[in-house]
């Protein structure tokens, strides 16, 4: 059932501007907003990626969503210790990928990369 919720809220977030929902949390599940390493403003600041694949989760798991056609890509997600929680190849399709990535008393998910043919992008789980 909880996975049927992702998955569904991941499709309702995918028809949205990604910039729009950054920061918004849905019960529990939250969306990673997704850098460009190399966009940042004046400041210096990382600006949100236009392109890329919808990142929500929570505690448990790691939904990606593509906006139109599957994406071959490669995931790593970091824990707060630096640790390598999961890596590895993933096709991302419009209708989700997701990936069983479960926080632990220990360490929790804190970086996001996600890198393609075409880019490279990382965000933060808050």
């Amino acid at each position: 059932m909880k996975k049927v919720m992702i998955s569904a809220i991941a499709l309702m977030i995918s028809s949205m501007s990604l910039t729009t929902v950054s920061a918004t949390g849905f019960g529990g599940i939250r969306v990673v907003t997704m850098h460009n390493g190399d966009d940042k403003d004046d400041k210096g600041n990382e600006n949100p990626s236009t392109g890329g694949p919808l990142v929500v989760y929570d505690n448990l798991r790691v939904t990606l969503t593509s906006d139109s056609e599957p994406i071959n890509a490669t995931i790593t997600i970091t824990g707060t210790k630096g640790n390598v929680m999961y890596c590895g190849q993933q096709t991302i399709t419009p209708g989700g990928s997701t990936i069983s990535v479960p926080d632990n008393a220990d360490e929790k998910k804190s970086v996001i990369e996600v890198v393609t043919d075409y880019q490279r992008l990382h965000g933060y789980f808050k």
